[in-house]
């Protein structure tokens, strides 16, 4: 449902919705840098490599792009219907640059531990659900 933007309220509101789209905005940004840039510990290592496949990291950057763009037309078009005005993109960068600022560092290291949680879930599953099939035996 569109938000009457004849008035400054209603303004305002718009602002306020928008700056979180851009929220949204930042922290599939930070998904997509982790998940790009392989920041997870290695278990072997136990260095944080930040080792990047230039095709990987360019088909990430496309898909972020395109996530980008359909968070900002899909919320320009609940929120305002469809409406371009200046004050919608610069609400987008606020939200963008205050997640980034204040919130980006938290929610990297919750990530990071997620993404190394999950990765111990499936090689313990693969492990088990391989474990009859090894034919190494000691």
């Amino acid at each position: 449902m569109p938000i009457e933007s004849n008035n400054p309220l209603g303004q305002i509101l718009i602002f306020f919705i928008l700056s979180l789209s851009g929220f949204l905005v930042g922290f599939f940004y930070d998904i997509f840098e982790i998940i790009g840039s392989k920041r997870i510990k290695s278990k072997k290592t136990k260095s944080k490599k930040t080792t990047k496949n230039k095709i990987v990291s360019y088909l990430f950057d496309l898909f972020f792009s395109i996530i980008a763009f359909l968070i900002t037309i899909t919320s320009i078009f609940l929120v305002n219907n469809g409406e371009l005005r200046w004050f919608e993109f610069c609400a987008i960068t606020v939200g963008i640059i205050i997640y980034s600022i204040f919130l980006s560092k938290y929610v990297v290291k919750i990530l990071i531990r997620i993404f190394i949680f999950l990765r111990n879930v499936v090689h313990k599953l693969h492990t088990f659900i391989s474990w009859p099939f090894n034919t190494n035996s000691k």
